[in-house]
C-alpha cells in the first residue's frame, strides 16, 4: 500500500465515523478456463493485500 494512501484512510474514516479503516489493493486477480474434449475446467485466483489501520491514532494493529 503507498504511503499517501494511509493519510487518506484515516481522513475518510473520520469522516465516516469510525474507530478502524480497512483498505488494500488486489495483487492478483485471475480467471482461467481450460476446455478438454468433455469438460471445461475452470479456476479462480485471487491474491490480496489488507491492511486494518485506526483512525484516531494510525496505528496498524498486530496480528496475534
Amino acid at each position: 500500500m503507498k504511503k499517501e494512501t494511509a493519510p487518506a484512510m484515516r481522513e475518510a474514516g473520520g469522516q465516516a465515523g469510525a474507530a478502524y479503516v480497512l483498505g488494500g489493493r488486489v495483487l492478483v486477480f485471475e480467471i482461467v478456463n481450460e476446455q478438454d474434449f468433455w469438460t471445461v475446467t475452470g479456476r479462480r485466483s485471487i491474491t490480496l493485500e489488507i491492511k486494518l489501520t485506526q483512525v484516531r491514532s494510525g496505528d496498524t494493529p498486530a496480528a496475534e
